[in-house]
């Protein structure tokens, strides 16, 4: 028998030789010192494509939720808005929020969280996880129709670091509060929400509603007065009297299912339309004004659903079709035509009563309706 060879086994079991290992290094070092740049670069790419698709989702968000909260951003002054009427949720001006501290965050966060379907400190930060940086102007003015409307702009604003801090990365953005023009740096994304385009869509919805309920109001009022068997040109159509008032109370329908909106019932029509309200708008108020889904008989009177008798806002329409509706709470004279008012002049017909709403800030949107024999 031969003897097996160790000479070849011995040779195929070496290892690298010094030479090799450092040329392999070499080559390596070589490879990264090409590839991680192009790494770094790719994940800079990729953060910042992140960060652009997430102020997108962010303007979504503060758009919906500005559109469901508006009454209360846009009834605040200055540069900070409320995204709940306690105040305890807020937006304001912040170039240094801290980097690792959620709970240092803007309290906004909480509310718009809920849009976003993300927890409020995911929601806070952008592809780079950094937070964003918040701008929100002054209580800026603008017009619809006859209307002054309040708005805010907000934006969330995430500039690249470059290296540089937080606060150093911000100081090339220049934010106007009191115009609330926008200015960024170059490779700067933002989220801009301008308030205007979404309070004007609130109050054409809200008048378009104000605007149906009258003409139902106005066509009850000739369809009583027809169909009465004793047609009276003088009688006010559209409501009982005032159990209150005394004064030609002969003179309203006795027989109507709707009640009369003066009737006692407290001061009358307070800003936004509902009382013990927190918002503040220093007691704006009219008289003789109940809301239509409180008024007695109305809204199964004119076949009216619960969110038809509520503004675009969220808080209920007011119906004036008692004495002094409409006229302001200090002085409650006139203002509406009907038999009982304060006003003597406004004693005879043609008859009137007031469709309302309020808006931010504690515009009165009315629309007239009158009574058409």
């Amino acid at each position: 028998m031969k003897e097996l060879s160790t000479k070849g086994h011995s040779k195929g079991q070496s290892g690298f030789t010094l030479i090799e290992i450092l040329v392999a290094i070499a080559v390596i070092t070589l490879l990264a010192a090409f590839i991680l740049p192009s790494i770094d670069q790719y994940i800079s790419f990729s953060q910042k494509l992140e960060t652009q698709a997430d102020a997108e989702k962010l303007r979504k968000a503060m758009t919906q939720a500005y559109l469901n909260n508006a009454m209360t951003i846009d009834t605040q002054t200055g540069a900070t808005i409320w995204m709940n009427s306690a105040g305890t949720e807020t937006f304001t001006t912040d170039s240094s929020v801290p980097l690792n501290d959620p709970a240092g965050t803007e309290t906004g966060y909480q509310a718009l969280s809920n849009y976003t379907g993300k927890a409020p400190n995911k929601t806070a930060v952008d592809g780079f996880n950094r937070p964003w940086q918040v701008y929100v102007s002054d209580l800026l003015y603008g017009h619809y129709l006859s209307y002054t409307i309040p708005y805010h702009v907000i934006a969330f604003v995430s500039v690249p670091s470059n290296g540089a801090s937080q606060q150093d990365s911000a100081s090339g953005v220049k934010f106007d509060a009191q115009t609330g023009q926008l200015t960024l740096p170059p490779h700067a994304s933002a989220a801009i929400i301008n308030g205007l385009p979404i309070e004007e869509k609130l109050y054409s919805k809200t008048i378009k509603k104000l605007h149906t309920i009258a003409n139902a109001y106005g066509t009850y009022f000739t369809t009583t007065y027809l169909a009465s068997t004793q047609r009276n040109l003088g009688m006010d159509y559209f409501a009982t009297s005032d159990s209150n008032d005394t004064t030609n109370s002969g003179e309203w329908d006795s027989t109507s299912e709707i009640g009369n909106s003066g009737n006692g019932n407290g001061p009358g029509f307070p800003y936004p339309g509902v009382t013990n309200n927190p918002l503040t708008n220093t007691n704006v108020s009219v008289c003789d004004v109940q809301p239509a889904d409180s008024l007695s008989g109305f809204a199964s009177a004119l076949g009216l659903s619960g969110e038809s008798m509520t503004s675009a806002w969220g808080y209920p329409i007011g119906i004036g079709n008692g004495p002094n509706s409409n006229s302001a709470a200090s002085s409650c004279y006139g203002d509406d035509r009907d038999p009982s008012s304060a006003n003597g002049n406004l004693q005879t017909p043609p008859f009137t009563a007031f469709v309302d709403a309020w808006a931010p800030g504690g515009t009165l949107i009315a629309v007239p309706v009158i009574g058409a024999y």
